[in-house]
């Protein structure tokens, strides 16, 4: 693999509570629980065009180039979901720019200041998962439907570049809404999808 650089957005996704998993399961079985949800989200990645680069433990790193904020953005709500249905949660960021990809001890790998803000967004609340975290600067690129899942979570300093405002991302499933009409006469609620 050549040296190249390709702007991307950098999605980090960690497996929160991983080493309780063990100490309750026992390392077989907590292994197969982790790859299980692994493989469900680089499988997921690959539907919104992404691309792993690589997974250690109980983490993966997912890039994507095609409408890619909005990409990583969707496969990391994907991913929260997934992992609910399995009974674990996740720690999440993203981040966008140019990435530097090269071989690391004979194994591909992403580097590059994109990757690092990613890394630092995902673990930004350590010991409380659940969120998926970006930085200020890539609200503007996501889709009407995402912008309107997104929160301000807070200014914060991030090692290396300062204060910087966070948001953070709903995941929960808002997929079917109901709705109440009054009738003259009658009361008809509705489902959407």
């Amino acid at each position: 693999m050549e040296l190249s650089v390709r702007h991307c957005a950098v999605l980090m996704l960690d497996i929160a509570g991983s080493v309780r998993l063990h100490d309750r399961i026992g390392d077989a079985a907590a292994e197969r629980q982790i790859r299980n949800l692994l493989d469900k989200i680089i499988s997921a990645s690959r539907e919104h065009g992404g691309e792993c680069v690589k997974s250690s433990g109980d983490d993966v790193m997912l890039v994507f180039e095609h409408d890619a904020v909005n990409s990583a953005v969707s496969t990391a709500i994907a991913s929260h979901l997934l992992a609910e249905r399995l009974g674990m949660e996740l720690y999440a960021g993203l981040h966008a720019g140019p990435v530097e990809f090269r071989l690391t001890i004979g194994h591909p790998d992403a580097v590059g200041m994109t990757v690092s803000i990613a890394a630092r967004l995902h673990k930004l609340t350590e010991g409380a998962p659940g969120r998926i975290f970006m930085t200020e600067e890539w609200i503007s690129a996501l889709s009407p439907d995402l912008k309107n899942r997104a929160q301000l979570f807070g200014p914060r300093d991030l090692k290396g570049l300062g204060n910087v405002n966070i948001w953070t991302i709903d995941w929960q499933d808002a997929s079917v809404s109901t709705a109440t009409y009054m009738a003259p006469s009658q009361i008809i609620t509705r489902s959407f999808t």
